[in-house]
């Protein structure tokens, strides 16, 4: 049994659209893999999928974004953590911070939107803390880059939803 079919197995005492935002809180996973999920596995309009879907996946960011700075500066009573967030953020920021600081708003959308692994809504969230970009602001742009991902994902799951109805 994959990791799929345990995490639908565990969850199956709950409605469908309650899983499928459930799903889209989590890392990594986000409404990248509720979409499909809703549409293929559960079999669900489009329309509902979607909006749980947008739903979930936003739920966390504002605690990311609001809460990151307390968690930051526990973390940072420890030495060792100390070095390596100083490393880390150091990084991120030498890294990233030219393009998103030029950018502004617009490539957070769009790294947002991009439906690959570690562009989600939590990454991006992320960024914003790291890069120290107006929260207020970047919440706006998350939700449009993530459902702007969430129509791409949808478009998706329909053509395959529909290529496999085909066999």
């Amino acid at each position: 049994m994959g990791l799929t079919e345990a995490l639908l197995a565990a969850l199956a005492f709950l409605p469908p659209v309650a899983v499928l935002i459930i799903i889209a809180t989590l890392p990594f996973v986000e409404l990248r893999g509720a979409v499909p999920i809703g549409i293929l596995v559960y079999h669900l309009d489009w329309g509902v999928v979607l909006l749980a879907s947008i739903l979930g996946n936003l739920l966390p960011i504002p605690a990311i974004l609001w809460g990151a700075p307390p968690v930051e500066a526990w973390f940072r009573r420890f030495p060792r953590c100390d070095r390596f967030l100083g490393r880390l953020f150091e990084r991120t920021r030498a890294r990233h911070g030219p393009r998103m600081v030029r950018g502004g708003l617009v490539a957070l959308i769009v790294f947002v939107a991009i439906p690959l692994p570690f562009t989600g809504a939590w990454t991006g969230a992320l960024l914003v803390y790291l890069l120290d970009l107006p929260r207020t602001a970047a919440l706006g742009a998350i939700a449009a880059g993530v459902t702007i991902a969430g129509v791409l994902m949808l478009a998706l799951s329909l053509l395959l939803g529909g290529a496999f109805s085909l066999f």
